[in-house]
């Protein structure tokens, strides 16, 4: 009787081994800040190689910022998918609602996604190159959706996202509570109604 033999480990094609390790680097990333994952734990994790990080990414940061950047899609995915399913004609009001609802309803189910694209501090510097595109990237958005006519309704659109940002970081030190969520939802559309004045 000869021994049993393990299964031949399935080979991967390019993207699936990179889609691999940026899944593998994301659950670390959630876990740990930057500095605390170096890229042989990445590697160990996602049964690769450092070399074939280095490959597909270049270094550690650029792991972190493909991340980063997958977790900005996919929210800004799931609110666009929400404000298309909107009937044609619908008013300013209902469709900055709509994208807030989708937007909070992502972050509720990924609190760590969310929670890493908010960190700051020893993380690389296209990290932070990364989050003012991203907000000039919302901001664009939120001008075509809302068509600002003056400066002071674009300044107010521009104000929203930093108030949304702010009053977010309180729920998420509550832990995210779904009684808190409308609440805060309201409170982000009373402060952009009051500033853009008249928006239909």
């Amino acid at each position: 009787m000869t021994p049993s033999q393990p299964a031949p480990r399935k080979r991967l094609s390019a993207e699936q081994r990179r889609e691999m390790i940026l899944d593998t680097s994301g659950e670390l990333f959630r876990l740990a800040p930057y500095s605390e994952v170096n890229t042989q734990a990445i590697a160990d994790a996602a049964e690769t190689s450092q070399a074939l990080i280095f490959h597909y990414f270049g270094s550690k940061a650029g792991v972190y910022v493909a991340w980063l950047t997958s977790v900005y899609e996919a929210a800004g995915a799931h609110v666009i998918d929400a404000v298309q399913a909107l009937p044609p004609n619908t008013n300013r009001r209902d469709i900055l609602r709509t994208g807030m609802e989708a937007f909070t309803a992502y972050i509720a189910e990924h609190p760590a996604d969310w929670l890493a694209t908010q960190r700051s501090g020893d993380e690389p510097a296209e990290a932070t190159h990364l989050r003012l595109e991203w907000h000039d990237t919302l901001q664009g958005y939120l001008e075509r959706l809302l068509e600002p006519g003056s400066e002071r309704q674009r300044f107010a659109i521009s104000g929203g996202i930093g108030f949304f940002e702010a009053t977010s970081f309180e729920w998420a030190d509550a832990g995210f509570p779904e009684e808190q969520r409308w609440p805060l939802i309201e409170s982000v559309l009373g402060a952009v109604e009051g500033a853009l004045g008249d928006w239909g």
